[in-house]
């Protein structure tokens, strides 16, 4: 006797999501929402985490867009002359381009869809940004889902004009968009997910050389007792307190007190500060394979650049399909 079709999913994905919240990232900093505001940080604080950011997008942005019918039949057409005029006339097709985009940063973006009546048709009136700083969480399964049993997001409203802070938005009233998206892992991978560990250690880099460089720049001073007699415990402090408020700056100066003879020693090592933020630099940009933007500053073939190029609009091809 045949065995009963089973037409009911058994397993589930696997991905880890609990009462609403998505729990994949092995970096707490990095798990949804205070992933978002790293990124935030990465992306307006970082040229090299900008410079991806725009060499993925800026492609994207200056690409001739149309809508193709299925076929050639009349209906068909027809079809794709009216979505041509929603998405390309009726909506503003470059601003919707660009917040969509806003995927590569975060990993995902959601739009509220907002509808109008034009003559006998139903139409978008606007797909309105809901940023992903203010997804508050993913209502998918019971009890976590809408009161009338459909399944959306609870987003937060900041407004003073919002009766509530918190407002559902159903499914079916969302549009989502995702990149590097795993099993069920609505807030997919954001672009900037590998770089996250260089340009953390370059934002370090940049901190140390900094203080490196106010604290010393004209050497390490050094103070040596030339007079004789007993050292007083008030002039040692005193002194210890000059040596380590000592910044170069344009009124620096010192007035050697009776007894006392100070001098700067240079640093005999010296780190390579900038290699090593170089390095770091290369590997953002290696990320998104987009290496051919160190072109000018490591020799190599123009070839290999040429190469690099394909590889890396190739990727962007495959991931915007």
């Amino acid at each position: 006797m045949a065995s009963k079709l089973q037409t009911k999913a058994i397993g589930s994905s696997g991905t880890e999501i609990f009462s609403g919240f998505i729990d994949e990232d092995y970096n707490k900093d990095l798990q949804f929402p205070q992933s978002t505001e790293v990124f935030d940080k990465m992306r307006k604080g970082d040229g090299s985490v900008m410079a991806i950011l725009n060499a993925t997008k800026l492609p994207l942005l200056n690409g001739i867009y149309s809508v193709v019918p299925a076929s050639d039949s009349a209906q068909d057409k027809e079809i794709a002359e009216f979505v041509e005029f929603v998405f390309f006339e009726n909506l503003v097709w470059q601003e919707f381009l660009t917040q969509m985009l806003i995927c590569f940063d975060y990993g995902f973006m959601v739009f509220e869809k907002v509808y109008t009546k034009m003559g006998d048709k139903i139409v978008y009136k606007k797909l309105a940004p809901r940023l992903p700083k203010s997804v508050y969480k993913w209502l998918t399964d019971e009890p976590f889902v809408r009161a009338d049993g459909e399944p959306g997001i609870e987003q937060q409203v900041f407004s003073d004009l919002a009766k509530d802070s918190l407002v559902t938005i159903p499914a079916s009233k969302l549009f989502r968009v995702s990149i590097n998206q795993e099993g069920d892992n609505y807030e997919g991978v954001s672009l900037l997910r590998a770089a996250y560990k260089h340009w953390k250690i370059k934002d370090l880099l940049y901190k140390i050389q900094g203080i490196g460089a106010e604290r010393t720049a004209v050497g390490v001073p050094v103070a040596r007792r030339t007079a004789e007699g007993t050292i007083q415990p008030k002039d040692l402090e005193k002194v210890q307190t000059t040596l380590e408020n000592l910044r170069a700056n344009e009124k620096q100066y010192l007035i050697e007190p009776f007894g006392w003879e100070f001098r700067f020693e240079k640093a005999e090592g010296k780190f390579e500060y900038e290699e090593a933020i170089l390095h770091h630099d290369r590997q953002i940009a290696k990320s998104v394979l987009a290496q051919f933007l160190d072109l000018g500053v490591n020799k190599g073939a123009l070839s290999q650049g040429k190469i690099d190029q394909e590889l890396f609009l190739n990727s962007i091809t495959a991931m915007i399909n």
